[in-house]
């Protein structure tokens, strides 16, 4: 399968790229709001109104990159009405370009954040103070697409997709709000180097709580990151997935203020992590589906049915359940063989080990052959009706052109015909009038 490895932009994350000369100075607290809250408690809502400056639409020569070092070029981003888009913070504005919130608040070298550098080249005295409609240059970043739960109503969502052609990793993602609130992001790894080697994640908050993800392709692979809070902050998970062409990584962090007390369990099938939060905030909670079925086909897991059935299971690999940890690490391998470890008072454990296909009996064997085979099929019917549809476009093209052609040289033709016809016409009329007369 072919992966393009350019930006997919989702419909709610429009994004043109290109250079602008416009510095918007929004210095007066005049029909100004907030453009982004802290990033413990971060409240804003990203926006969708981005505009590319008339310079640039015009194909003239951008201006220089003002943020050099930090982002490899800048997008004009107009400021939306306060809580009426998704561009109404420099917080939002940055996620729209594919920012994850570590990226935003995180300090460089010289101790200052995205928002910062946001700030500077913009002229902000103040960057939670700027104006409705006024442009300004925000940092972008290519083959990126974030989401937020912040940007939807209940029972809205919003999907993205990001690939990497040189590693075959595509990631696809899934934001959504149910009808009482709570939040979900679906995250789906596929490896077309491997099937084996993709898994797929699901992260929960209740209502009031927030989920925030980025992913961003490279050369190497695809690596998602994904803050999720509960409802007062009380639980902050962060995870991250790492997907390359030789496996998949996943890591669950507990980054709230409460310490270590991620709890859950793991077996062949999933590892599930919890993140409590006080009092009635909710949990943060995780889910991630590393069970040999979810990647196997029709046929193979057909196989793994009928050996199961004459009594071969495979290797057994257990359970596991973990208390006060602090990190969860899930490593899978190309056959889908995974390894669950949790990290509890910086001692790192290992919970248990799965062998994925790499245990398969010559039923899974010749069932996963059976698959590939059908897959092919399916890939070589997509590229022929592919190759087909561009082959009637061009004759289509063709025909068109030699209707219009024909019908050019027919109306020459019709126009010459008429021409002597009249010459004709007017030496008999003139022949008749010299003989007699009017």
């Amino acid at each position: 399968m072919n992966v393009d490895t350019s930006t997919s932009r989702d419909t709610l994350n429009r994004v043109k790229t290109g250079g602008t000369n416009n510095t918007a100075t929004a210095n007066t607290a005049k029909d100004a709001k907030p453009a982004g809250d802290s990033a413990a408690t971060p409240q804003a809502q990203a926006g969708d109104s981005v505009q590319v400056s008339k310079e640039a639409q015009g194909g003239q020569q951008a201006a220089p990159n003002p943020y050099e070092g930090v982002a490899d070029g800048f997008s004009t981003v107009t400021v939306d009405p306060w809580k009426k888009g998704k561009n109404d913070t420099v917080e939002g504005m940055l996620r729209n370009q594919g920012y994850s919130l570590q990226d935003i608040y995180n300090k460089d070298k010289d101790g200052k954040t995205l928002i910062d550098h946001v700030a500077q080249a913009n002229n902000l005295r103040n960057p939670n103070l700027i104006r409705d409609g006024a442009e300004l240059r925000i940092p972008s970043r290519a083959n990126s697409e974030s989401l937020s739960s912040m940007d939807l109503q209940n029972g809205e969502s919003q999907k993205s997709e990001v690939s990497s052609e040189q590693a075959g990793v595509t990631t696809e993602s899934e934001m959504s709000k149910d009808k009482d609130g709570n939040s979900t992001l679906d995250v789906k790894v596929n490896n077309d180097n491997s099937k084996d080697a993709g898994l797929s994640t699901e992260t929960k908050v209740g209502e009031g709580g927030r989920i925030d993800t980025n992913s961003t392709g490279t050369d190497k692979g695809v690596e998602t990151n994904t803050v999720a809070m509960n409802k007062n902050g009380s639980a902050v998970t962060q995870e991250r997935i790492d997907a390359t062409a030789d496996g998949t990584d996943v890591k669950i962090k507990d980054i709230d203020r409460t310490g270590d007390n991620l709890h859950g369990t793991a077996d062949a099938n999933s590892v599930q992590v919890t993140n409590p939060g006080t009092g009635n905030s909710g949990d943060v909670t995780s889910k991630v589906d590393i069970s040999e079925r979810s990647t196997d086909g029709f046929l193979e897991n057909m196989g793994r049915d009928v050996a199961e059935f004459f009594g071969y299971k495979g290797q057994e690999s257990g359970s596991a359940s973990f208390e006060g940890a602090g990190e969860i690490n899930i490593n899978r391998g190309k056959e889908g063989e995974t390894s669950v470890s949790s990290t509890t008072n910086g001692k790192t454990e290992e919970l248990l080990r799965t062998a994925g296909d790499t245990d398969d009996t010559l039923l899974e064997r010749a069932g996963e052959w059976g698959d590939e085979r059908i897959q092919d099929v399916v890939d070589v019917t997509k590229a022929g009706v592919k190759i087909a549809g561009q082959v009637a476009t061009q004759v289509g093209e063709t025909v068109s052109n030699g209707i219009d052609t024909a019908g050019h040289y027919a109306g020459k033709a019709a126009g010459a015909v008429g021409d002597v016809a009249e010459a004709g016409w007017n030496k008999v009329t003139g022949a008749w009038n010299s003989l007699f007369g009017n």
